[in-house]
């Protein structure tokens, strides 16, 4: 994944507005820059960093949402939403085919054929991805989306509506400091992935879970931007987060193929009842007989032994990254991470205070359950 771009020229000391303008045109250009790259078929990390770059444009707009006057911006961030969108549903496809690639590999080898032809079903999604993907990305679309974006841009600004801040006093985004802006957006991000925390006591409930990883990947981009307004004493606690954000990311990509694999089992199924409604004399109802039959039952047999087998795997695999997760958020609870983090925004502690261990207790888990 590409590191997001400094932006150039960006007074954290000066007024929000100014900076709000300049971060969202650049973070606007960083993703239309990964364009030709996410049409190079032959790499796939292109159209990563491109989703990657639309997910920070998108976080970006969230966050300074309660400075701008939105109605047309709304319409814009729909725009962009199916941009980023058509852009997962290729990348999508992609991790997914490298991880059924790999698990074939290392699979029982009476198993193998099974999980290559659930790979080859995903290359035939992919396919169609890819095409609905280069309409949606011409060139010409995305100038147009970007010339669209700067004027909504420009009249959110000059309506920019008075904010809210924690004291009660309302301020425009001329009257806050970019820097001052990007304390209550840390503040407010985190209160929103503290409240999706109980999620975590919840484990088989999926939404919930899948909504705390948003939250934890909104914050962690609101730190990654804001984080030179400190001298980037917050990186250590970027860090952190990502951690948090990819154990819950894990979590969710199980869910994703327990429900999938669930379901090919429930219709494979169905299916072989329905096979076993034959005539005395072998004839199936369809028409053909049962030794014209007997191949693709096998394969059909074989494919279903090899979802079983991924089934099983991905449920292991979901309780080692749910685990991953709880034993994380219990580490920040005991090291008082919310407190910490307030008081480096406030400039109370250094970024030496702020630096975890080499080791803590939540990778100290983790490591324990993978040499189980």
């Amino acid at each position: 994944m590409a590191k997001a771009k400094d932006i150039e020229g960006l007074n954290y000391g000066a007024g929000a507005g100014d900076g709000v303008r300049l971060i969202l045109r650049s973070r606007f250009e960083e993703m239309r820059g990964y364009r030709d790259a996410a049409l190079d078929w032959s790499d796939i990390e292109g159209v990563h960093d491109m989703r990657v770059a639309s997910r920070r444009l998108r976080s970006a707009l969230r966050d300074f949402t309660p400075y701008l006057r939105e109605r047309k911006l709304l319409r814009l961030n729909r725009a962009l939403k199916k941009v980023a969108d058509t852009l997962g549903a290729v990348r999508d496809q992609d991790v997914a085919i490298i991880a059924l690639e790999k698990l074939a590999a290392n699979a029982p080898s009476e198993l193998s054929a099974g999980i290559a032809q659930f790979a080859n079903k995903r290359r035939l999604k992919r396919d169609i991805a890819r095409s609905e993907l280069a309409r949606a990305i011409t060139d010409a679309a995305l100038a147009k989306l970007e010339k669209e974006f700067n004027t909504a841009l420009e009249d959110g600004l000059k309506g920019s509506r008075r904010h809210k801040t924690a004291g009660n006093s309302r301020k425009t985004a001329e009257r806050l400091s970019c820097r001052d802006a990007g304390r209550e957006v840390i503040t407010v991000r985190f209160g929103e992935l503290q409240d999706l925390s109980e999620s975590l006591y919840r484990p088989h409930r999926v939404k919930p879970l899948h909504d705390m990883r948003i939250a934890a990947k909104r914050l962690r981009y609101a730190i990654e931007l804001f984080a030179p307004c400190w001298n980037k004493p917050l990186a250590s606690s970027a860090k952190e987060i990502a951690k948090m954000q990819d154990s819950l990311g894990e979590l969710h990509d199980c869910d994703v193929w327990i429900d999938e694999i669930g379901a090919v089992l429930r219709e494979t199924e169905w299916e072989a009842a329905s096979d076993a409604a034959s005539t005395p004399d072998g004839e199936k109802v369809g028409g053909t007989t049962s030794t014209e039959d007997a191949g693709s039952d096998e394969a059909k047999a074989g494919n279903r032994s090899a979802a079983i087998w991924l089934l099983d795997y991905f449920v292991k695999e979901r309780t080692q990254h749910y685990r991953d997760a709880l034993a994380r958020w219990h580490d920040w609870e005991e090291g008082d991470f919310h407190a910490r983090l307030t008081a480096l925004l406030q400039n109370e502690i250094s970024a030496a205070d702020f630096t975890p261990a080499a080791l803590t207790p939540a990778e100290a888990v983790a490591a324990d359950i993978e040499q189980r």
